[in-house]
């Protein structure tokens, strides 16, 4: 009789969470919860727009709102305003948002209305780095250490995700007609080829930043330190060579002298014959030390013309 009583209590329970299940929710295309009646539903968000010069996503702010999740391009940010900063390294780019309250008081909105932007700007990071992705498939470019043109050449330096794996890449864009500058070479088809001059797994460290506080240099750099300029790191990446003692920096600089300002391109190749077996040593402290280092200057290059608006745009995104 008590087992009866138990099967009838537990079919009773399963029954009314049952009906409260149908009569209260039911699950959208999206997968997030919905209600269908004794709850309120956040509005969903609208007037999604997108600031090319400030590289800013936003919507108005909804009600009861304190999460919202942007999905762009098919992968979602959780954030708690309106505002998104974000950088799209593709040529068209589609995003939705949908509204959230972690309390609990209300359900999440619908998904807003789809909202596709295109690259207006032919002259800006985003602008730059799509081309440069549309041209290196299988990877995607996640910062930019250097642009620069040379003899009908577009000269790229770049860190790249190469199936889950942080990569320098040195480029080379070679083109078939003249290309005299970065938005002569962004906006020109006629590519012959597009050289790899050098590979290299990164180094998470501030060699650049290091290597300054030393202050010697080699080469062209060197020179124009003894010329009394003084430099400042705008954008760089040190590389691996393979070696714990061999390693290399791709930097562009700001170079100040009085009035005067210039911006290079530069990479240095070093080489710590001492090297210690902490690899953080070898790429920051014994930099340091003119002593502790030999220092060979790999490429140099003095930014012009609209090379320099771009380092420009680089140095404000890093500061």
């Amino acid at each position: 009789m008590k087992a009866k009583k138990i099967i009838t209590s537990i079919i009773t329970t399963l029954i009314i969470v049952g009906a409260l299940y149908v009569g209260y929710t039911t699950i959208n295309k999206s997968g997030i919860l919905n209600n269908n009646e004794g709850f309120k539903t956040l509005q969903k968000p609208t007037n999604l727009s997108f600031n090319e010069e400030t590289y800013t996503l936003s919507w108005n702010e909804v009600k009861h709102a304190d999460q919202y999740i942007a999905s762009i391009d098919g992968k979602q940010e959780t954030i708690e305003t309106n505002t998104f900063y974000y950088i799209s390294l593709n040529e068209v780019t589609e995003f939705k948002v949908i509204a959230l309250d972690s309390t609990g008081t209300y359900l999440p909105s619908q998904w807003s209305d789809t909202y596709t932007y295109t690259l207006r700007n032919d002259f800006s990071y985003a602008k730059v780095g799509a081309y440069v992705n549309k041209h290196v498939s299988g990877r995607e470019l996640q910062k930019i250490i250097c642009v620069y043109v040379n003899k009908n050449s577009l000269y790229f330096s770049g860190v790249f995700d190469d199936n889950g794996n942080d990569r320098l890449y040195d480029l080379k864009f070679n083109y078939s007609n003249d290309a005299t500058s970065i938005e002569d070479a962004i906006t020109n088809e006629k590519i012959k080829d597009i050289d790899v001059n050098d590979l290299y797994k990164i180094a998470e460290y501030d060699s650049a930043s290091y290597l300054l506080q030393s202050n010697t240099y080699a080469g062209e750099m060197e020179q124009r330190r003894l010329e009394g300029y003084e430099f400042s790191v705008v954008s760089s990446q040190a590389v691996k060579s393979g070696d714990n003692e061999i390693f290399k920096i791709y930097s562009t600089y700001k170079l100040t002298k009085g009035q005067e300002m210039k911006y290079i391109s530069n990479t240095i190749e070093c080489y710590v014959p001492n090297a210690s077996s902490n690899e953080k040593t070898n790429f920051t402290t014994k930099l340091i030390d003119p002593e502790s280092r030999m220092l060979r200057e790999y490429s140099y290059h003095e930014l012009k013309g609209d090379e320099i608006d771009f380092a420009k745009i680089i140095e404000e995104l890093n500061a």
